[in-house]
């Protein structure tokens, strides 16, 4: 379903940050400025410049190309989404990257479905406790799941990716 979602619609592309919020996992080069550098966006300015985007194209899905949507830019999309909704516009779908940490409660799980979020994907790397540990997710297992159960009781689609090989990893993870 998410090989889909990439190849069969056209999306708008915008990032609610520069860089990653996170830049600590072990297996990515945080030294680079992309990453390292974290800037958020302006939330407000993004939602005009794709509405923009949107009346001469006809196209109404974003896909957030963000390394990981940062939740509380994501939170103010979700509002502003909302207010486009009320005031009888057409509201965005979108989707993208997050990290599955504590930030993404079953509430805001539902909000931000309700709100025109349709899909996220992430990295789980190595999903045992100790691999998660052991890539510096910032998260337990226990977490992820209860991450991974929110999103799918509130209908959100979502995918994830792990890493094979490892240094360090044991054949059981």
């Amino acid at each position: 379903a998410m090989h889909r979602l990439w190849s069969d619609s056209p999306w708008l592309k915008y990032a609610l940050a520069r860089g990653c919020y996170w830049h600590r996992c072990e297996f990515c080069d945080t030294e680079l400025e992309y990453v390292s550098g974290y800037v958020p966006a302006r939330v407000e300015a993004l939602a005009s410049a794709a509405s923009a985007a949107a009346a001469r194209s006809g196209v109404y899905g974003i896909h957030f190309v963000d390394e990981a949507m940062p939740m509380a830019s994501l939170l103010g999309f979700a509002r502003l989404n909302r207010e486009r909704a009320a005031r009888g516009e057409r509201p965005f779908h979108y989707w993208g990257n997050v990290r599955f940490d504590a930030s993404w409660t079953a509430e805001r799980c539902e909000l931000l479905a309700a709100s025109g979020l349709v899909a996220v994907s992430g990295g789980i790397e190595i999903a045992t406790e100790r691999g998660l540990a052991m890539t510096g997710k910032g998260f337990g297992l226990y977490e992820l799941v209860r991450c991974l159960v929110g999103m799918r009781r509130a209908g959100l689609l979502a995918h994830s990716y792990l890493i094979y090989g490892f240094p360090g990893q044991s054949a059981a993870d």
